[in-house]
C-alpha cells in the first residue's frame, strides 16, 4: 500500500493506478521540491512490480531501473542504458520498471525517450519525475497519467485558518472555479481580481484587530474634544496598515485554495474523483474537468503555486494575479504554442 505523508491526492491517484491488473505504463509525478515525489516514484514501482510484497524492497532490485542526472544534465549513456534494460524482459519481478528522476533534465535527449513513451514494451512501466512540468515536451506530457504534489504546507495553513483565512479560501475556490472556466466570463481577468480584492478588502474590513479597535474606542470617547483628530488618524492609520496586510496575507491564502481546486479538477478528470477535496464544487469543475484537458489543468495548477512561492517578489500583488490569469487563459486557449515557463509573460 503506497503512503505518502501529507499528499493525499496524489496518494490516491497512485494507489488506484497500481491497484488496476493493467497499470498505466507512463506516469509523471510533478510539483514543487520536497513533497515526497521521489520517495513515493519508488514506492509506487515496487507496487507494481511486485503487488504481493515477496521481495525485500530495494533501489537495487533486478526489474527496477533508475535513472538520475550527473551534475546539470541526464547522460545520454545512462538513458539509453535504462531504455535498453526496461525493454528486457522481467527477471524475477512481474513488470519491469524504469524511473527517471528530474525528468526535465533530459535536454535534447527528450526524442529518445519519447519512442518508447509511444510504443511502451510489454510488462514495462516508467515512471518519470519533476519539479518543472512546464519545463517537458508536451509529447512527453500528454503521454503520462499526471500524479500531482501540492505544497506541503497546504494541509497545515489549512488546519490554522480562521475566520478572515476561511473566507479567503472560499474567495480562492471561486477564483479558480472562474479562471478555470474562462475568465472571460466573469468580465475578463482584471475585472475577476478586482472582484477578488473587493471582497478581500471586505473580509479585513469585517475583521479589525484588538488594537484597531482600542484606538477606535479611544477616538470614539473623545468625541468633541480635544485630541479628537489626532486619535482619529491613529485609528485610520491602523485600520490602512491592517487592511493592506491582511489582504497582501489574504492572497497567500487565495492562491493555495486556487491551486487546490485546479488540482481537483484534475483528480476528476483522471478518474479520481475520491480526492477531491471540495466536493461542493465537483460539479462546477466538471464542464472543464474533462480529460481532454488535463494538460492544462497540469499547467494552471503550476501557475496558481508559482504565481503563490513569488507572490512576495511582487511589487504589486493586484498586477501579478492578474497576468497570473492571463497566463492561465493563454493555457486554456493555446495562445503562443510552447508557453513561457510559469511566472512569465509572453511578452
Amino acid at each position: 500500500m503506497i503512503e505518502i505523508d501529507r499528499q493525499p491526492l496524489a496518494q490516491r491517484i497512485l494507489r488506484a493506478a497500481v491497484g488496476r491488473a493493467d497499470p498505466p505504463q507512463q506516469m509523471l509525478l510533478f510539483g514543487p521540491p520536497g513533497t515526497g515525489k521521489r520517495r513515493a516514484a519508488v514506492e509506487a514501482a515496487w507496487a507494481i512490480m511486485d503487488p504481493e510484497g515477496r521481495h525485500p524492497r530495494t533501489t537495487k532490485a533486478l526489474d527496477l531501473t533508475v535513472v538520475e542526472a550527473s551534475g546539470q544534465q541526464i547522460l545520454l549513456r545512462d538513458l539509453e542504458d535504462a531504455l535498453a534494460q526496461v525493454a528486457a524482459r522481467p527477471s524475477v519481478m512481474r513488470r519491469r520498471v524504469l524511473v527517471i528522476f528530474d525528468i526535465e533534465r533530459l535536454r535534447e535527449q527528450e526524442s529518445r525517450l519519447l519512442k518508447t513513451l509511444e510504443e511502451p514494451p510489454a510488462r514495462s512501466n516508467i515512471i518519470l519525475v519533476t519539479d518543472h512540468p512546464a519545463d517537458l515536451l508536451d509529447t512527453i506530457r500528454s503521454r503520462c497519467l499526471p500524479v500531482p504534489f501540492r505544497s506541503v504546507g497546504w494541509r497545515a495553513a489549512m488546519d490554522r485558518l480562521g475566520p478572515f483565512e476561511s473566507r479567503m479560501h472560499a474567495i480562492g475556490v471561486d477564483l479558480a472555479v472562474a479562471a478555470l472556466a474562462g475568465g472571460e466570463a466573469a468580465g475578463g481577468p482584471g475585472r475577476l481580481v478586482r472582484d477578488v480584492q473587493a471582497r478581500m478588502e471586505a473580509a479585513a474590513d469585517g475583521n479589525p484587530s484588538e488594537e484597531l479597535v482600542r484606538l477606535r474606542a479611544e477616538a470614539e470617547a473623545l468625541a468633541g474634544k480635544r485630541g479628537e483628530r489626532t486619535a482619529t488618524k491613529r485609528a485610520d492609520d491602523q485600520e490602512k496598515r491592517e487592511r493592506r496586510r491582511m489582504v497582501t496575507d489574504g492572497w497567500t491564502v487565495v492562491l493555495d485554495a486556487a491551486a487546490a481546486t485546479a488540482a481537483d479538477a484534475l483528480a476528476i478528470a483522471v478518474g479520481a474523483e475520491r480526492a477531491v477535496r471540495h466536493a461542493d464544487r465537483a460539479d462546477d469543475l466538471r464542464p472543464v474537468a474533462v480529460p481532454e484537458r488535463r494538460e492544462f489543468l497540469e499547467r494552471a495548477i503550476e501557475e496558481f503555486q508559482a504565481a503563490r512561492a513569488d507572490l512576495e517578489l511582487n511589487p504589486s500583488v493586484e498586477l501579478a494575479a492578474e497576468a497570473l490569469l492571463v497566463r492561465i487563459d493563454e493555457a486554456r486557449h493555446g495562445a503562443h504554442g510552447r508557453l513561457v515557463r510559469p511566472g512569465r509573460l509572453g511578452y
